[in-house]
């Protein structure tokens, strides 16, 4: 509650201001009609969302205490599940059979590193889980989540699966039953996922896609890669970065005849090899593009005019271009850079 009570004074201090005055005396929180009070809860909860350095998951352990303070607040919570985002929130050290058996049936998210036996219970109930973050430290294909990842999650919204393991399985095209239609946001690190165009083809509604560590064994040439892309017509935040190790370089072939139209696409972060990125704008059209951040791998002019050459850049003719030397990434038997980088940002002026 330590955190709940200050948000509480000042969620009543908005809602009743006005109500009282030097003639009136003062209104008390039991005093207030049920819509106020899930005024002030929301109230709550939007100020706790919004607050960067805060745990991601305070707000369940918040409105858990909100609905222990009486019987009233319990009912009033509990009466808006959708407007108060009323989530179960199972990390690595929670028992998720017992928090599943103590609380109704609401939405699932899962932040953990590892999948143990605790978790297993969560997967019970696939068409409940809307959010799944999980830090492997070993092998995809080993780990229990290889298995409960192939049943279909029709309520899943946001997943990010990471791995700080050298990782030479690959994620497998059954993943969530093959498909995702209602997926939002997807972040892949250090997993390698070369069908992952065909799945991209299910996710009409992904806004976010982000894909970190690319190594050779996970590679898509930027052709298959702009396959996938095209049925994402919601997609505002593109992320490409390989690893700094990966030695795959495509060479451009001809130029496409068409190019894929990302109509909502915003913003545009790539982290790799200049042949790479070349091939990969000359397909694609983004009239909506208003951040690119491209940092490569060697030595290279101005890559303003590597965009601009490739991409329908609209307001882009007129943009702030932005370059940085950046320390290059070291070997582990030299201080010789593996790489020189180089990091642009280009950003439409406002």
């Amino acid at each position: 509650m330590v955190f709940l009570r200050p948000l509480i004074r000042e969620g009543v201090s908005n809602a009743t201001a006005g109500r009282s005055s030097a003639n009136s005396p003062l209104v008390t929180i039991g005093a207030l009609p049920d819509e106020i009070l899930l005024n002030i809860f929301d109230f709550c909860r939007v100020a706790v969302v919004n607050k960067r350095d805060v745990w991601p998951g305070l707000w369940p352990k918040m409105w858990h205490n909100l609905v222990h303070v009486c019987q009233r607040w319990r009912y009033i919570v509990f009466s808006s599940p959708v407007r108060l985002n009323l989530r179960l929130y199972c990390n690595t050290y929670t028992s998720a059979r017992e928090m599943l058996d103590a609380w109704p049936p609401f939405p699932i998210e899962i932040n953990c590193h590892g999948v143990g036996d605790k978790m297993m219970a969560a997967f019970e109930h696939c068409d409940r889980i809307c959010g799944f973050q999980v830090l492997l430290h070993g092998a995809y294909s080993n780990s229990k989540l290889a298995s409960v990842m192939q049943k279909p999650f029709p309520s899943l919204t946001s997943l990010q699966l990471w791995s700080n393991f050298d990782d030479v399985s690959v994620v497998p095209d059954t993943i969530l039953g093959g498909s995702a239609p209602h997926l939002r946001s997807l972040s892949l690190a250090g997993l390698p996922f070369p069908t992952l165009p065909r799945f991209l083809l299910s996710c009409n509604d992904l806004s976010e896609l982000q894909l970190l560590g690319i190594s050779d064994i996970g590679y898509i040439s930027p052709e298959a890669m702009v396959k996938g892309l095209s049925a994402l017509t919601r997609l505002a935040l593109l992320r490409i970065d390989f690893d700094e190790e990966s030695e795959t370089i495509q060479v451009r072939g001809p130029p496409p005849l068409t190019r894929a139209l990302l109509p909502a696409l915003t913003e545009l972060r790539f982290r790799g090899v200049n042949e790479y990125l070349e091939n990969l704008l000359a397909r694609i059209d983004a009239p909506q593009l208003k951040i690119i951040t491209i940092k490569l791998f060697g030595n290279h002019a101005d890559i303003r005019q590597v965009v601009s050459h490739f991409v329908t850049l609209g307001p882009f003719d007129r943009a702030k271009s932005e370059g940085t030397d950046l320390t290059p990434p070291k070997t582990s038997s030299t201080s010789e850079a593996t790489h020189p980088l180089r990091s642009w940002v280009i950003q439409t002026k406002t």
